[in-house]
């Protein structure tokens, strides 16, 4: 099932780059097939996006990664995620975790 995501996330990104979801749609995919390193890269290109922030992804990208790290099978792996992640979020976003 995560594969046909996969598949089906691959298709809205191509259909629609300048909106907010396709990215954070397809990272989603990626962290359900265990690929971290893709998830990282299009959580970076949604984050770069503006009025990301604003619109509160960065909640909802937190917690599709804690999510995700429920089923993660190496935990130095996920401890690297997060911190990938943590550095890629602007310091208003960090913000907004606690202000929302």
């Amino acid at each position: 099932m995560p594969q046909k995501a996969l598949e089906l996330a691959k298709r809205a990104y191509n259909l629609n780059l300048d909106y907010y979801y396709p990215p954070f749609t397809l990272a989603r995919a990626y962290l359900a097939n265990g690929d971290y390193e893709k998830a990282v890269e299009k959580l970076k290109e949604g984050l770069d996006q503006p009025g990301v922030i604003v619109e509160g992804y960065v909640r909802q990208m937190w917690a599709e990664v804690i999510k995700a790290g429920r089923t993660f099978k190496d935990d130095q792996r996920f401890a690297q995620l997060v911190m990938d992640l943590a550095k890629l979020v602007p310091e208003e976003g960090k913000s907004r975790l606690y202000t929302d």
